[in-house]
């Protein structure tokens, strides 16, 4: 099924990313999955925890910097606001903790045994008790938190709800665009959403997406107590885990759907720039891989950065820069309209993604599927072309300084999550 290691190690990481959420279950299905006997190996087995962020939906520094902006807290409140994280954030990372050491037993005994079954029961079981135990801890924090406001502040508590649960729900998604969070986007990206009209409709989708996101726990933690009973009973049901896939597409497809929407009306009542700066920070976010920094953009730039440059190879080499922006945006809106409309027939991402290792029954995934790798063999073409053209334009000994290409996993998973911006 995975057939290489990087391929398990991104699953692993993506795994550990989404643990928290209505992905739990799909994680231990297929994280069995992969190490049945037909797919077995010692970086197979160590996929549950190697490399496995199972803190990556904790609360953080940065999410208390959030809610003390929220609440107005003073500086006596945020002294024992931290202290309470700090403790909060000690708990959360002994559990884990304590969490990895099982599941390093537990291989261990998989490995010798064989008995693929067991692993699957005890897995399931180890994750649901940490997710007790870690959901615990959050309610525990966030109650003290409560404890410490006035009366006005504590009004504005339902604030710190919606906020913690986009926090937590929009890190991943079964659709490009639905792990994010367009509040967070503005803020981080200090875009000026000050208008009357943009701050009501920023008010709009805080509203909108927390009603679809409390639906999304209720069926989050009806899966988690389907898994809980298989876990108890001794009987994980691989077959109705990987049906959570379809169980889940249709809400996250809405979650993202909401997202584009409010892009487009955010946008409209935004300038010109801050308008260009909101899709493009979307954009990255929902399409990671088609939007993250290429290896011709770090060429430019270290090209451009040249000291001895004639004037006549800083005029060529600016101008191709600023043709290969306009074709490589081209492309890329290309190849992320292919892509979405890809996780449209097949039914999300995770579904896609596993058709490439074993034929869709559903209609027309192939003929997307073509369509995608076009899109993407389209904007390879433009990268090839425009490092040809820059290196033709130094000279040996500066196109010798131009940066090589990193070695890179190409990692597949990398779509379902959010960027990390809040450690």
């Amino acid at each position: 099924m995975f057939k290489t290691r990087v391929q398990v190690r991104s699953f692993s990481r993506w795994m550990g990313r989404s643990l928290s959420g209505a992905t739990l279950a799909l994680a231990v299905a297929v994280g069995t999955l992969v190490t049945m006997p037909e797919a077995a190996s010692a970086q197979g087995m160590r996929m549950m925890t190697g490399g496995m962020d199972l803190s990556a939906t904790r609360m953080t520094t940065r999410s208390l910097e959030d809610y003390s902006k929220l609440l107005s807290l003073d500086e006596t409140q945020k002294e024992a606001a931290t202290a309470l994280l700090d403790g909060y954030m000690s708990a959360h990372k002994t559990a884990t903790e304590e969490l990895e050491g099982k599941f390093e037993e537990m291989q261990q005994k998989a490995m010798e045994s064989r008995d693929w079954q067991k692993m699957g029961n005890e897995s399931s079981k180890l994750m649901v008790e940490y997710q007790d135990k870690t959901r615990k801890l959050e309610e525990d924090m966030l109650a003290n938190l409560k404890g410490l406001l006035t009366p006005e502040q504590t009004e504005k508590w339902s604030l710190v709800e919606r906020s913690r649960r986009r926090e937590k729900n929009l890190r991943y998604g079964f659709f490009s665009g639905a792990a994010v969070d367009l509040v967070r986007v503005i803020n981080r990206n200090k875009l000026n959403a000050g208008s009357e009209e943009a701050k009501q409709l920023i008010e709009q989708y805080e509203t909108d997406m927390d009603r679809k996101l409390v639906e999304f726990e209720k069926m989050t933690r009806e899966q988690e107590e389907e898994m809980r009973k298989q876990a108890e009973a001794g009987q994980v049901d691989m077959m109705s885990r990987m049906n959570t896939i379809d169980k889940f597409s249709a809400p996250s497809k809405d979650l993202r759907d909401l997202n584009k929407d409010f892009v487009r009306r955010l946008g409209l009542a935004m300038s010109e720039e801050d308008r260009a700066k909101l899709e493009n920070e979307f954009a990255k976010r929902a399409h990671p891989r088609i939007y993250r920094e290429s290896h011709p953009q770090q060429q430019f730039a270290a090209a451009l950065g040249f000291s001895d440059l004639d004037e006549t190879q800083k005029t060529t080499i600016t101008d191709l820069k600023a043709q290969y922006d306009r074709d490589v945006k081209a492309s890329n809106t290309a190849w992320a309209k292919a892509t979405e409309n890809a996780e449209d027939v097949a039914g999300g991402m995770v579904s896609l993604m596993m058709a490439q290792w074993m034929p869709s029954d559903k209609e027309g995934v192939k003929a997307a599927q073509d369509e995608v790798k076009k899109a993407r063999d389209a904007r390879r073409a433009v990268d090839e072309s425009f490092k040809t053209r820059l290196e033709q334009a130094l000279k040996l000994e500066q196109r010798n300084r131009l940066p090589a290409r990193k070695a890179s996993n190409d990692n597949p998973w990398e779509m379902w999550s959010q960027p990390e911006d809040d450690e």
